[in-house]
């Protein structure tokens, strides 16, 4: 292991003299009415999705068109923590997001922050269910 590092410390100080320089592209995918965008996943059908924090809602972005469009929340209502069909479901600040497969049901787990939830949400079936109280506050003790 040490001589691994070695090799590798004199090999990147022998190409520094050099000047290498990365080739490197940044592109903006979206801004389109996004506010506090938070957390990006990408899907297996190559769409990415990410949490839209002050709008209250997860938004997915197809591969093929770059097109955005409110997967699930109502960015237009204030916050709650609604459960039913994803285009009804009210976040709270949400953020954290994960892809998982569950039994062979694939969906997001979403780390409804605001409310206190994890929520998942079936984009095939575009349902919104959820684990935790929202009327259940952490008293900091």
């Amino acid at each position: 292991m040490k001589t691994k590092t070695l090799l590798m410390a004199l090999a990147m100080t022998s190409l520094l003299p050099l000047g290498v320089q990365a080739q490197v592209t940044v592109s903006t995918v979206t801004t389109n009415g996004l506010s506090e965008p938070y957390n990006v996943v990408f899907g297996d059908d190559l769409n990415l999705y990410l949490s839209d924090s002050a709008n209250n809602r997860i938004v997915k972005i197809d591969s093929s068109t770059q097109g955005q469009s409110t997967l699930a929340g109502i960015p237009s209502d204030g916050p709650g923590s609604d459960n039913g069909p994803a285009y009804l479901a009210h976040f709270n600040n949400p953020e954290g997001l994960l892809l998982v497969n569950y039994l062979g049901v694939s969906g997001l787990l979403v780390a409804d922050q605001g409310n206190h939830l994890i929520r998942f949400v079936r984009p095939q079936r575009r349902f919104c269910d959820h684990a935790g109280r929202p009327d259940v506050r952490w008293s900091g003790g």
